[in-house]
């Protein structure tokens, strides 16, 4: 399952000291990786960009123009615009005839074959939850179809703009769930954070004269 900001370490190649990829986005079946520079924790333009179809198992270059442009699953294999076949590794290169490569990675695993044999990959997840009100209770609930807590998939709890508690959502066969006991008057909300953008996945209003709800999925 890729996820946004999901890194992806250079195992070798003449960024490898420098630069890692990150998953930037998640397009329908495309995954795009970019270029992070992992000293100054940043992202180091598009235009040395990899992506991934989950959908046809292929990788290939979204900006051809640009370094690498050419790739192949082994350091002494073909090289060529594109591979496919979910490789277990891939090395990204300048040209046909470089002498070395850019970088290599060990594919993640939502970018291989699936066990069954079929084609298919693994599901691409989305966070998604809700906030619920109760009698003298809120309930904070990140769906099961969710990311996993991890470095990158975190999810929050604030009251107002006041940063309360997080959410551990370890079981993909049930939701994870918290309860506020008694909650005071003001605006409680459920985001997911992925260490670059929050994601508001619920919110409930208390005030002292109406309650209005609203969650998102």
């Amino acid at each position: 399952m890729a996820t946004v900001n999901e890194e992806i370490s250079f195992v070798s190649g003449d960024w490898s000291a420098s630069y890692a990829y990150r998953v930037f986005s998640i397009t329908g079946n495309v995954v795009e990786l970019r270029l992070w520079h992992t000293g100054n924790a940043v992202w180091w333009g598009n235009h040395h960009s990899v992506q991934f179809d989950t959908s046809t198992g292929i990788w290939s270059d979204p900006m051809p123009a640009e370094v690498p442009n050419v790739f192949s699953s082994t350091f002494n294999g073909t090289r060529s615009a594109s591979v496919t076949g979910y490789p277990t590794s891939l090395f990204g290169f300048g040209d046909l005839s470089s002498s070395t490569a850019y970088w290599e990675i060990t594919t993640p695993s939502w970018a291989r074959q699936s066990s069954g044999g079929g084609t298919g990959t693994e599901e691409i997840l989305f966070p998604s939850g809700s906030v619920a009100k109760g009698y003298q209770t809120l309930t904070f609930t990140v769906n099961k179809s969710s990311p996993l807590t991890s470095s990158v998939n975190l999810y929050r709890i604030f009251k107002d703009h006041t940063f309360l508690r997080t959410i551990n959502h370890s079981s993909s066969t049930e939701d994870a769930v918290s309860i506020e006991p008694n909650p005071a008057s003001g605006v409680w909300r459920l985001w997911h954070d992925d260490t670059a953008n929050l994601t508001l996945l619920g919110s409930y209003t208390i005030g002292s004269n109406k309650k209005v709800s609203c969650n998102f999925w």
